[in-house]
């Protein structure tokens, strides 16, 4: 998204915004749908005029709206009636952090657009170039060139998130459900065949037979993981983005983080039974199950 910058500054040779030229109505329809047109309201429009625009939109296309915007449309909308350009993009700011911590990232980066548009000449305020050079450290991190803290905050804050601690003993419980069942129902087809004096077949042997349960665990493991993720944070009141795209990210990267997990995990402890000699860890020692354990954890990194 290019911002539409109004054709007159003030006396400092800053851009006026918002203004009666470019109204905060205007560049709120802009960052809601990130093209050129807006919302197809004017330059000059208020915020009774963007609601009216809003109210008309299709229910499918407002529900698209309100969930891009992770519940903060109504936020965003009653910044429409600010005229202190300063109150107006801090406003901005504060809506955009929050966008960027529930992973709205799309919607905040246009946010910040706008903000680094408006506020980076030097005729500015000093409060103004602040925020746009807060605005463009964000964008610069959401592009891939922030800094080594950013990325140790983002870490930290996604890996101590209590959607995503809640959804990995979800998916944990899942997995292990699926596999203890799996594995269960294809040694007793084994027994049964070799009760009846057959030759059993080979994906009943019990290291195939545990690799294909593992698998079967992994394959519902990640969308429970999806799922209870989502879950959590409607509890915790933030609305996630059910959309098709979102909801295929999601469970795309859950595949890839579990897949390869469990397959490191699977190796490591194969490797570790092969060391001491057991077929099972079944009447292990421990310090063979401290062995054991260590390959597991060995594999996963």
């Amino acid at each position: 998204m290019t911002p539409i910058l109004p054709a007159t500054r003030d006396a400092n040779g800053c851009w006026r915004a918002p203004s009666e030229e470019i109204s905060p109505a205007f560049l709120l329809s802009r960052i809601l749908t990130g093209n050129e047109e807006g919302l197809s309201v004017s330059g000059a429009a208020a915020e009774s005029d963007l609601r009216r625009v809003l109210s008309g939109m299709p229910a499918t296309r407002r529900s698209r709206l309100q969930s891009e915007s992770a519940g903060h449309l109504e936020s965003l909308l009653s910044l429409a009636r600010e005229r202190d350009p300063e109150a107006f993009f801090a406003g901005l700011m504060d809506v955009a952090h929050d966008l960027e911590t529930q992973e709205r990232y799309e919607m905040a980066g246009r946010i910040y657009m706008t903000v680094v548009a408006f506020n980076r000449d030097s005729g500015c305020a000093p409060a103004r170039r602040g925020l746009a050079e807060r605005a463009q450290a964000r964008l610069d991190f959401l592009s891939g060139r922030g800094t080594w803290r950013d990325y140790g905050e983002l870490f930290l804050r996604q890996t101590l998130d209590p959607s995503d601690l809640v959804a990995f003993g979800v998916a944990g419980v899942v997995g292990r459900t699926v596999r203890f069942a799996a594995l269960g129902r294809i040694l007793r087809t084994r027994g049964r065949f070799l009760d009846a004096g057959l030759r059993a077949p080979l994906l009943t042997r019990e290291p195939i037979a545990r690799l294909v349960a593992g698998w079967a665990g992994v394959s519902l493991e990640a969308p429970a993981f999806t799922m209870a993720s989502r879950a959590s944070q409607m509890l915790q009141g933030r609305e996630p983005d059910w959309s098709s795209d979102a909801l295929d990210r999601d469970l795309r990267n859950a595949y890839l983080l579990f897949v390869p997990t469990r397959a490191m995990m699977s190796a490591g402890s194969l490797l570790a039974r092969r060391r001491m000699g057991l077929a099972s860890m079944r009447g292990a020692t421990l310090r063979q199950r401290l062995f054991h354990e260590g390959a597991v954890q060995v594999g996963i990194l």
